[in-house]
């Protein structure tokens, strides 16, 4: 009787940790990362979350990439509701002491300097020293603006909150310069009523930038921090960054 009883209660014991396994096991941990609403909606946006979605699996993880407008996230993270802020220059967390670099970078991206005056050339930033043109560049950009804000004159640089609205002003002749990188504004174009913005007034002027970019997590998250970046360099080397890429350029024609 009492064997019966032992049998039945570990029998009991086994289901349950059958089933707490498989909870465990289809209920994974998900990183939740924020970013710029801009760049979520570009080609950058989806090629970093195809990476991250890999390199996450990989290490047990699901992974969640989230768009917001200009300086929401870094709110957002310090109230505690994100893991990290993605897409982002190597400097970013400078004086964040919550923030740390995945050590490896995922890809880098390209700052590009447009204009609607077809013959200007703009090779450096230094070419943006104390100009009378009238400068614009995306409010949240840490790069745009510690590079921008001391050349250009107060009175001639202005932010905007999307790259839509950049590029917009720039074919209505309301500002001269608009920078920011390549795939943002290669959407926003695409995506332009043609009968009212004219695409051709748009010339890129110049390549100020090829910056390496990266995943910032709290730092709670130090060493899954040190496990993704070796992940990170092995699917580098498995050529599946660049094939991910390919696959993102593929779903967008």
């Amino acid at each position: 009787m009492h064997g019966s009883k032992l049998v039945k209660k570990l029998h009991r014991l086994v289901i349950f940790f059958l089933l707490l396994s498989l909870h465990q096991a289809t209920h994974a941990k998900t990183i939740v990362v924020g970013g710029s609403a801009n760049l979520k909606a570009s080609i950058y946006g989806s090629w970093s979350t195809a990476i991250y979605q890999e390199a996450f699996k990989r290490l047990g993880y699901e992974f969640s990439y989230l768009g917001y407008p200009g300086q929401r996230v870094r709110y957002l993270f310090e109230d505690g509701k994100l893991d990290g802020e993605v897409n982002r220059i190597s400097s970013y967390n400078h004086n964040r002491k919550n923030l740390i670099r995945v050590k490896e970078s995922h890809f880098t991206m390209t700052s590009n300097a447009y204009s609607n005056i077809p013959n200007l050339s703009l090779n450096s930033w230094e070419d943006l020293d104390n100009t009378e043109y009238k400068v614009e560049y995306r409010r949240g950009s840490k790069l745009f603006r510690d590079l921008l804000t001391p050349r250009v004159p107060t009175k001639n640089l202005s932010q905007v909150n999307t790259t839509e609205q950049g590029v917009k002003k720039l074919i209505l002749g309301r500002t001269d310069v608009f920078v920011e990188l390549d795939f943002p504004v290669t959407y926003e174009l695409q995506r332009l009523d043609s009968n009212r913005y004219d695409r051709a007034k748009i010339y890129t002027v110049g390549v100020l930038a090829t910056k390496p970019s990266y995943l910032f997590l709290h730092k709670k998250h130090e060493k899954l921090a040190q496990k993704l970046s070796l992940v990170l360099r092995k699917m580098k080397q498995e050529g599946l960054i660049i094939k991910l890429k390919q696959r993102v350029l593929a779903e967008l024609k």
